[in-house]
Protein backbone atom coordinates (compact mmCIF):
# COMPACT_ATOMS: atom_id res chain seq x y z
CA UNK A 1 0.00 0.00 0.00
CA UNK A 2 1.07 3.40 -1.15
CA UNK A 3 2.37 5.42 1.87
CA UNK A 4 0.08 8.28 0.57
CA UNK A 5 -2.97 6.53 0.30
CA UNK A 6 -5.95 7.25 2.44
CA UNK A 7 -7.75 4.02 3.98
CA UNK A 8 -11.54 4.23 2.97
CA UNK A 9 -12.81 5.08 6.53
CA UNK A 10 -10.23 8.29 6.40
CA UNK A 11 -11.00 8.60 2.92
CA UNK A 12 -15.06 8.84 2.72
CA UNK A 13 -14.78 10.84 6.56
CA UNK A 14 -12.64 13.43 4.66
CA UNK A 15 -15.43 13.70 1.77
CA UNK A 16 -17.91 14.25 4.04
CA UNK A 17 -16.41 17.21 5.89
CA UNK A 18 -16.05 18.43 2.33
CA UNK A 19 -19.85 18.30 1.48
CA UNK A 20 -19.74 15.37 -0.69
CA UNK A 21 -23.63 13.06 0.25
CA UNK A 22 -23.85 9.55 0.53
CA UNK A 23 -26.09 8.96 -2.94
CA UNK A 24 -28.86 7.76 -2.66
CA UNK A 25 -28.38 4.05 -5.06
CA UNK A 26 -26.46 3.62 -1.92
CA UNK A 27 -30.04 2.18 0.04
CA UNK A 28 -31.53 0.90 -3.46
CA UNK A 29 -32.23 -2.57 -4.99
CA UNK A 30 -32.13 -5.03 -2.45
CA UNK A 31 -29.71 -6.72 -4.77
CA UNK A 32 -27.07 -3.54 -5.16
CA UNK A 33 -27.50 -3.45 -0.72
CA UNK A 34 -25.87 -6.63 -0.75
CA UNK A 35 -23.11 -5.82 -3.00
CA UNK A 36 -22.40 -2.78 -1.05
CA UNK A 37 -22.61 -4.37 1.97
CA UNK A 38 -20.78 -7.44 1.00
CA UNK A 39 -17.85 -4.97 -0.38
CA UNK A 40 -17.47 -1.90 1.86
CA UNK A 41 -15.26 -0.06 -0.28
CA UNK A 42 -18.20 -0.11 -3.21
CA UNK A 43 -19.58 3.51 -2.14
CA UNK A 44 -21.10 6.03 -4.46
CA UNK A 45 -21.96 10.05 -3.12
CA UNK A 46 -23.18 13.21 -4.70
CA UNK A 47 -21.05 16.08 -5.43
CA UNK A 48 -21.18 19.30 -2.98
CA UNK A 49 -22.56 22.46 -4.90
CA UNK A 50 -18.59 23.57 -5.91
CA UNK A 51 -18.06 20.45 -7.85
CA UNK A 52 -21.70 19.94 -9.04
CA UNK A 53 -20.98 21.63 -12.85
CA UNK A 54 -17.68 19.73 -13.11
CA UNK A 55 -18.97 16.36 -12.03
CA UNK A 56 -22.17 14.17 -10.28
CA UNK A 57 -21.15 11.27 -8.62
CA UNK A 58 -18.21 10.44 -6.74
CA UNK A 59 -17.34 6.58 -6.61
CA UNK A 60 -15.21 4.15 -5.00
CA UNK A 61 -14.25 0.84 -6.20
CA UNK A 62 -11.53 -1.94 -6.34
CA UNK A 63 -11.43 -5.52 -5.38
CA UNK A 64 -10.67 -4.83 -1.88
CA UNK A 65 -10.56 -2.03 1.26
CA UNK A 66 -6.63 -2.41 0.93
CA UNK A 67 -6.61 -1.62 -2.98
CA UNK A 68 -9.71 0.42 -3.66
CA UNK A 69 -9.74 3.14 -6.46
CA UNK A 70 -11.63 6.83 -6.58
CA UNK A 71 -13.65 7.79 -9.81
CA UNK A 72 -15.49 10.61 -10.59
CA UNK A 73 -19.15 10.43 -13.42
CA UNK A 74 -21.12 12.73 -15.11
CA UNK A 75 -24.67 12.36 -15.92
CA UNK A 76 -25.47 12.16 -19.79
CA UNK A 77 -27.99 13.50 -21.49
CA UNK A 78 -30.17 10.33 -21.85
CA UNK A 79 -29.89 9.42 -17.96
CA UNK A 80 -26.97 7.34 -17.83
CA UNK A 81 -23.49 7.85 -16.32
CA UNK A 82 -20.44 8.04 -17.94
CA UNK A 83 -16.85 8.15 -15.77
CA UNK A 84 -14.74 10.74 -16.44
CA UNK A 85 -11.35 9.56 -18.17
CA UNK A 86 -13.07 6.86 -20.40
CA UNK A 87 -11.89 7.22 -24.41
CA UNK A 88 -13.05 5.17 -27.10
CA UNK A 89 -10.89 3.33 -28.88
CA UNK A 90 -11.12 1.44 -31.67
CA UNK A 91 -11.20 -1.66 -30.39
CA UNK A 92 -13.38 -0.32 -27.63
CA UNK A 93 -13.18 1.79 -24.36
CA UNK A 94 -10.08 2.36 -21.99
CA UNK A 95 -10.22 4.29 -19.04
CA UNK A 96 -7.90 6.82 -17.46
CA UNK A 97 -10.30 7.84 -14.86
CA UNK A 98 -8.80 5.79 -11.79
CA UNK A 99 -7.50 8.09 -8.81
CA UNK A 100 -5.72 7.22 -5.62
CA UNK A 101 -7.44 8.15 -2.80
CA UNK A 102 -5.00 10.72 -1.00
CA UNK A 103 -3.91 14.04 -0.01
CA UNK A 104 -3.53 15.35 -4.03
CA UNK A 105 -7.06 14.29 -4.94
CA UNK A 106 -8.70 15.86 -1.80
CA UNK A 107 -6.61 18.70 -2.52
CA UNK A 108 -7.66 18.72 -6.08
CA UNK A 109 -11.36 18.22 -5.15
CA UNK A 110 -10.78 21.14 -2.56
CA UNK A 111 -10.56 23.52 -5.81
CA UNK A 112 -13.64 23.46 -6.63
CA UNK A 113 -15.20 22.62 -10.29
CA UNK A 114 -12.74 24.28 -12.90
CA UNK A 115 -9.60 23.96 -10.68
CA UNK A 116 -10.38 19.94 -10.39
CA UNK A 117 -11.06 20.00 -14.29
CA UNK A 118 -7.83 21.11 -15.39
CA UNK A 119 -5.97 19.11 -12.30
CA UNK A 120 -7.62 15.98 -13.62
CA UNK A 121 -6.89 16.58 -17.49
CA UNK A 122 -3.34 17.24 -16.40
CA UNK A 123 -2.88 13.74 -14.84
CA UNK A 124 -0.49 11.61 -16.43
CA UNK A 125 -1.88 9.08 -18.98
CA UNK A 126 0.96 7.58 -20.07
CA UNK A 127 4.32 8.00 -21.17
CA UNK A 128 5.65 6.95 -24.95
CA UNK A 129 8.78 6.20 -26.57
CA UNK A 130 9.77 7.16 -29.95
CA UNK A 131 12.76 5.07 -31.55
CA UNK A 132 14.33 4.99 -34.98
CA UNK A 133 16.96 2.03 -35.73
CA UNK A 134 16.88 1.03 -32.33
CA UNK A 135 17.70 4.54 -30.36
CA UNK A 136 15.35 6.36 -28.80
CA UNK A 137 14.63 9.51 -30.61
CA UNK A 138 11.50 11.12 -28.33
CA UNK A 139 10.59 10.56 -25.51
CA UNK A 140 6.92 11.98 -23.86
CA UNK A 141 3.61 11.83 -22.39
CA UNK A 142 -0.09 11.70 -22.45
CA UNK A 143 -2.18 13.40 -20.14
CA UNK A 144 -5.37 12.33 -19.83
CA UNK A 145 -7.19 15.76 -21.20
CA UNK A 146 -5.19 14.22 -24.61
CA UNK A 147 -2.29 16.32 -24.92
CA UNK A 148 0.95 15.22 -25.93
CA UNK A 149 4.09 16.47 -24.77
CA UNK A 150 7.16 15.38 -26.57
CA UNK A 151 10.89 16.61 -26.04
CA UNK A 152 9.73 19.14 -23.87
CA UNK A 153 6.81 21.07 -26.05
CA UNK A 154 3.67 20.27 -26.33
CA UNK A 155 2.77 18.58 -29.61
CA UNK A 156 -0.92 18.73 -29.89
Amino acid sequence: MKEDRLGLDEFVARLLEMGFVEDKMTHGTPALRALMKANPYIRSFDSPPSLRSAFRWLATGGSSLADFSVTVQDEMPDGSSREWGEHQAGDGSVSFGSMEPNEELLGALALGAEGFRKWFDDRLAYLFEVKRDGETVNQGVVTVGGETHAGGETVN
